[in-house]
């Protein structure tokens, strides 16, 4: 059997803009139990739902993230393709994209996306509206490709399950994941190999690849048994049944 999950990435970038309320409720809609998204920093201190360190590819102005500021981002809408309400499209504020998240019934992957070295603002930033989602009962897996962020997180929430996101799992893993007490790894999948995928697996951790948008991409990972995908189009795995429980 493959995995037990299958995660809508950016909440399910084929289908509605990225990191949106539309996103999110689309990915609901077509089954998925799981999003992934990424929080990161204004430089008002802000944090919110976006990815890149502009805003040129998915909104428009060219203005980077660190510059800008609620006030004006606020008014905002996503330029790529949506057939519904544009409102949906706004970029919307971590606190305001949890409580769509938690209305949906979603479980949330958080990637910290950190920009230009403000990764200590961003988890204190984050951490307060987390602590009150987890409180609510929103199942939460927080990952991020710096080790200082997830550090920080540890030192502050030892039971919370951190994922450590790379290129490919890198040879220190073990010790990696000793130090950080992670629960998961999330390596781009074409990175994954057999040996690799097992050693991680049968030292007892939790195993997601990013980003195969066509299930005849993950035929290896199925064999090697890995946790779940991360990816943009949760259409092309519905037929999952064991992963969507339809």
């Amino acid at each position: 059997m493959f995995s037990r999950r299958v995660i809508a990435h950016r909440g399910g970038a084929y289908h509605a803009p990225e990191n949106t309320v539309a996103a999110f409720r689309r990915a609901a809609a077509m089954g998925a139990q799981w999003i992934e998204t990424d929080v990161c920093l204004l430089g008002d201190g802000t944090p919110i739902l976006f990815h890149d360190h502009t805003f040129e590819r998915t909104i428009g102005p060219s203005r980077k993230v660190r510059e800008a500021e609620w006030a004006e981002v606020r008014h905002w809408r996503s330029h790529l393709p949506w057939d519904g309400d544009p409102a949906l499209t706004a970029i919307p504020r971590l606190d305001e994209a949890l409580q769509e998240i938690h209305r949906l019934g979603l479980s949330l992957n958080l990637e910290l996306k950190i920009h230009d070295g403000e990764g200590d603002a961003l988890v204190e930033a984050a951490l307060p509206l987390l602590r009150k989602h987890a409180d609510d009962g929103g199942s939460l897996l927080i990952s991020s490709f710096e080790h200082r962020a997830l550090e920080q997180v540890r030192e502050q929430q030892t039971d919370w399950d951190l994922g450590y996101l790379c290129a490919g799992i890198p040879p220190d893993w073990q010790a990696i994941a000793d130090e950080l007490r992670l629960a998961s790894f999330h390596p781009e999948y074409r990175s994954l190999t057999a040996a690799r995928a097992q050693a991680v697996l049968e030292a007892g951790y939790e195993l997601y690849a990013y980003t195969p948008n066509r299930a005849e991409e993950v035929t290896d990972l199925r064999a090697w048994g890995v946790t779940g995908v991360i990816t943009d189009d949760v259409r092309e795995f519905a037929d999952w049944k064991e992963v969507f429980h339809l």
